[in-house]
């Protein structure tokens, strides 16, 4: 029997405006796209829209893995979903990544509810905690997350990141069902046409990611525009750091037009 695991991803609603939960898709696309993974979980919903944390946990069923996807306007909101999670469902793991998590295991110090941080690119990581979790690697083997151990919080260094060509939650359809489902929301969405930064601003996350430029290839990001323009997506946002810095951006500018 597959496990059930749960993703969030929380935004503001902007009237009728809403957010892709671009993230949350994007690990989930790369973690099933390991056949081990697909075979032992089922990913049963990804939560994108504010709710009360009472309704948010009539939607949940038997989890045994819960996700959030942290960042300063949904924190608060996650460590309460996650710690009720917790009183009803001891055994479920649950993992927290994203901007907001700060470096080393504070977090964990804090939150006795939360069983795993992931820090920085997620994508490797995650699928490799997911793996772990069916006992197939090994949680003290993977870079960039913090855990406990009889021994006290362990955090492994982070990892220099050179993978860029991640399967695309657009065209693997992560989204489908949450367009069919929300029909009267103006949703925005985000690319990346690229990864990294060669700058080392100290006011910018990007500088902390010690990763060098990857681009994503041009047949994904011209297939994700025309999966936005098919699907009517309201607005698109870039992901990148600056987009611009390469010749192949007039291009991807002239296709989104």
């Amino acid at each position: 029997m597959k496990r059930n695991l749960y993703f969030f991803q929380v935004n503001y609603s902007y009237g009728k405006s809403a957010h892709l939960p671009y993230t949350a898709g994007q690990l989930c696309a790369y973690a099933f796209d390991d056949k081990d993974v697909s075979d032992n979980f089922t990913l049963e919903n990804i939560f994108f829209l504010r709710d009360s944390v009472d309704n948010v946990l009539k939607k949940i069923e038997n989890p045994s893995v819960v996700a959030f996807s942290t960042y300063i306007w949904n924190c608060n909101f996650n460590k309460e979903v996650a710690r009720r999670i917790k009183e009803l469902y001891p055994d479920c793991v649950i993992i927290f990544g994203g901007h907001h998590v700060a470096p080393g295991g504070g977090m964990l110090e804090e939150c006795p509810y939360i069983d795993y941080l992931l820090h920085g690119e997620g994508e490797v990581i995650f699928r490799r905690l997911m793996r772990a979790l069916i006992g197939l690697d090994k949680a003290e083997e993977i870079p960039g997350i913090s855990f406990r151990t009889e021994n006290g919080i362990i955090t492994n260094p982070e990892m220099i990141s050179s993978e860029c060509d991640f399967p695309s939650p657009y065209l693997k359809g992560y989204f489908d069902d949450i367009l069919k489902e929300n029909p009267d929301t103006d949703f925005m969405a985000l690319i990346e046409t690229s990864r990294g930064c060669p700058n080392t601003c100290a006011y910018c996350d990007w500088s902390n990611m010690k990763s060098r430029i990857r681009k994503f290839p041009l047949e994904r990001i011209y297939g994700e525009i025309e999966w936005l323009t098919k699907n009517k997506v309201y607005g698109l946002g870039a992901a990148d750091s600056n987009f611009g810095m390469f010749e192949r951006d007039e291009e991807i500018t002239d296709k989104i037009i």
